[in-house]
């Protein structure tokens, strides 16, 4: 198995990513998709960042960067 690179996954990978998080984010995926979230843009994802791309709901926001905390300790750990 080769090594996993977020920070380089596409906006097509990402929306992947977050399709598998369920239902609750995956609504917002169409409108990520188009503002061209990346891996890199995912990893550095703040709650400023998430209401700019229009995820408002406070327990939305809280689900999606305790996400992309795994995923970071995933890169810091690998």
């Amino acid at each position: 198995m080769g090594t996993l690179n977020i920070a380089e996954w596409s906006p097509d990978q990402v929306t992947d990513w977050l399709s598998g998080l369920g239902p609750t984010v995956e609504v917002y995926v169409p409108a990520l998709r188009q503002r061209g979230l990346d891996g890199a843009k995912l990893l550095t994802l703040r709650c400023d960042d998430l209401e700019y791309l229009g995820i408002h709901i406070i327990g939305h926001q809280e689900l999606l960067l305790e996400a992309v905390e795994h995923l970071r300790n995933f890169v810091c750990n690998f």
